[in-house]
This record gives C-alpha cells, sequence and structure tokens, in this order.
C-alpha cells in the first residue's frame, strides 16, 4: 500500500487522507460527550441524533474511509462513491436551495469530476489495477 500511495498524483493523496481521516468524524458522533451545531444552532447530542443529523454523519464518515481506502487500493469504484458523497448534500437539501445555489453547486462538481475522471494521471493510477487484471491468467476452459 506504500508504493500505491507513493504512486498517487498529489491531490488525489491529499483526498485520500482526507477521506481515510473521516473514520475519526464517526466515531465523533457516537460519543455522548459533546454538542453539535445544526446550521446556527447548537444542539445536545440527543436532539443531534434525534434529527438524524447523527445518523448521516456517522454513515458518510464510514463510507469516506472507505473511499480513502478504495482509493489507495486504486479501485475505480471509489471515484464514482466519491461523486456521489460530493453530490449527496445537493441531493437532500434540493427543495430548500434556490437555483442559483444548485447551479453553484453543480458548477463546483465540474471539477471534480473532471479530476477524478479525465486527468490523465488520476485516470493512469486507476487504470493499473485494470492492467494487473488483464495480465492475470484466466481459469476458464478453453
Amino acid at each position: 500500500m506504500y508504493f500505491n500511495f507513493k504512486a498517487m498524483p498529489a491531490l488525489l493523496k491529499l483526498v485520500s487522507v482526507i477521506c481515510v481521516f473521516e473514520l475519526f468524524l464517526s466515531i465523533a458522533v457516537v460519543l455522548p460527550f459533546a454538542n453539535f451545531r445544526l446550521g446556527e444552532t447548537e444542539v445536545s447530542f440527543t436532539e443531534f441524533w434525534s434529527h438524524g443529523a447523527g445518523l448521516l454523519c456517522f454513515v458518510v464518515g464510514i463510507a469516506l474511509f472507505i473511499v480513502g481506502i478504495a482509493i489507495l487500493l486504486q479501485k475505480g469504484w471509489a471515484r464514482y462513491l466519491l461523486v456521489v458523497l460530493f453530490v449527496l448534500p445537493l441531493i437532500t437539501r434540493l427543495r430548500l436551495l434556490s437555483l442559483n445555489e444548485v447551479t453553484v453547486y453543480f458548477a463546483s462538481c465540474i471539477p471534480v469530476v473532471w479530476y477524478l475522471f479525465i486527468k490523465k494521471n488520476v485516470i493512469k493510477y486507476f487504470d493499473i489495477n485494470n492492467a494487473r487484471s488483464k495480465t492475470m491468467p484466466e481459469t476458464g476452459e478453453e
């Protein structure tokens, strides 16, 4: 795994490290000693979980941790899951946002998608995994 990290493009390294550290977010939201903020309002641990924010933070933290490890393991599906997690907040709040806010948010998704799916060194990093599987001998009968 060290060599995968070393071979990773610089920005992808940063993304994978941030994703792996999101595990701490998942741990933090289940510890009942903290207060949280929902918008501008400070809420207790119980209120945070009763509004559904606790579960959402926990699940997203675990999902980002999985994405970080999958990026390190050069799994191509990690890019798709990362984009879904990037767009998820927009989808969950779509009816609360103005058209301008939705436009700005989608516009901010364009560089993310470009980086993960079009930038050549990122494609090459993930394609190494596919090249390995193509060179492995098949065990089927011929």
